[in-house]
């Protein structure tokens, strides 16, 4: 294992694939065998995974641009770093989806373009999450380095301004859809609205204001941290209950719950961050597992739904097999062992490759 991973980020990492595998595995379960498990709180894995991913490239950024020889290449140095980590990937599941789905796709899907402002059909559900990432990495350097050349030449505050408005809009677009838009808060309009670029970017914009937090104030950012973290430990888990349903069908969502509660459990994580990014696990086995689970997270979170669960469950299905419980040890088995499998000989060529694309096309001039 790489020794300058920080476990605590590879335990919030795999806090938030975990959360997510559970939830799809609980929600068949409860539809399989008629059960109600709406009730069953489980972490908001995707949330967890935004502010996470704000915070780490939000302070990529921050170190990027405090450059003062910051340029266009530079930014597109970031763009082919993320893509090389992100792309390979989505572009292989999706193929995968493709042939498992009668060898069709939507176009949209191959841009990103199925949940950027409005709900579109997809075969590949999950995909949602990552529309919100990529949006951000490219749309996020690009306006700071905007604002840094135009509004103001402290990229201080090029940074704070352009975090602050990418989270002002998103809350914005949610108030205004739910006065005006859904007027009628069901849940499916709830699930269109929380699946949306433009409606979730605030998630990452928390996690940048704590990069911005690391980066520019760093003895706030330690202090009192064992402090921070009860308080956000309390709400992330007051907020997980909280998120809880007793009958999906009738929910009808309040102002609160439709507008303000991403914002707030967000918040909610990224206090924990600055305790959690530097505690040290002595159990050589729980470390192994947090920091693999945390490598293959990507893989997994592509792999785990709509092409493992669909394949494994129409064999389940098949052989008429009612033992849920061993299906789902076999299922994390299966999952474990082939995402491995493909961070080890796919996905890690990829990320290896991108620093010699970049010293060999960018960098040798």
């Amino acid at each position: 294992m790489q020794d300058n991973r920080k476990i605590g980020l590879d335990i919030v990492r795999s806090i938030a694939i975990l959360s997510v595998v559970v939830l799809h595995l609980v929600i068949p379960y409860g539809i399989f065998f008629k059960k109600n498990v709406a009730w069953i709180p489980i972490p908001d894995g995707v949330d967890i995974f935004f502010v996470l991913s704000g915070f780490l490239i939000g302070g990529i950024v921050l170190k990027t641009f405090e450059d003062n020889k910051t340029s266009n290449k530079t930014i597109v140095e970031f763009w082919i770093m993320r893509w090389f980590r992100t792309l390979p990937n989505y572009y292989l599941f999706s193929l995968i989806v493709f042939v498992l789905n009668g060898f069709h796709l939507p176009l949209k899907n191959l841009f990103f373009l199925q949940n950027l402002y409005k709900a579109y059909p997809n075969p590949f559900p999950e995909t949602w999450s990552l529309c919100v990432e990529e949006w951000f990495y490219l749309l996020f350097p690009i306006g700071v380095y905007f604002l840094s050349n135009t509004i103001t030449k402290k990229k201080y505050y090029a940074v704070l301004i352009a975090t602050i408005a990418m989270l002002l809009v998103s809350v914005f677009i949610r108030v205004h859809w739910y006065y005006f838009k859904y007027p009628e808060h069901t849940i499916q309009n709830f699930l269109i609205t929380r699946s949306l670029v433009i409606t979730r970017l605030d998630a990452i914009a928390v996690g940048i204001l704590g990069a911005f937090v690391k980066y520019y104030h760093y003895n706030l950012w330690k202090k009192n941290t064992i402090y921070t973290f009860l308080i956000g430990l309390i709400f992330f888990i007051f907020l997980t209950v909280h998120k809880t349903i007793e009958n999906p069908a009738t929910a009808n969502f309040d102002f609160y719950s439709w507008n303000i509660d991403f914002l707030v459990y967000s918040i909610s994580i990224i206090l924990m961050f600055p305790f959690l990014e530097n505690i040290n696990i002595k159990n050589k086995l729980l470390n192994n597992f947090f920091t693999n689970t945390s490598l293959i997270s990507y893989s997994m979170y592509l792999l785990h739904n709509t092409i493992l669960f669909k394949i494994m469950g129409m064999l389940f299905l098949y052989f008429n097999y009612t033992n849920y419980f061993m299906f789902v040890i076999v299922y994390m088995i299966v999952l474990y062992f082939l995402c491995n499998i493909i961070y080890k000989y796919f996905e890690k060529r990829f990320i290896n490759y991108r620093i010699l694309f970049i010293n060999k096309y960018l960098r040798s001039n």
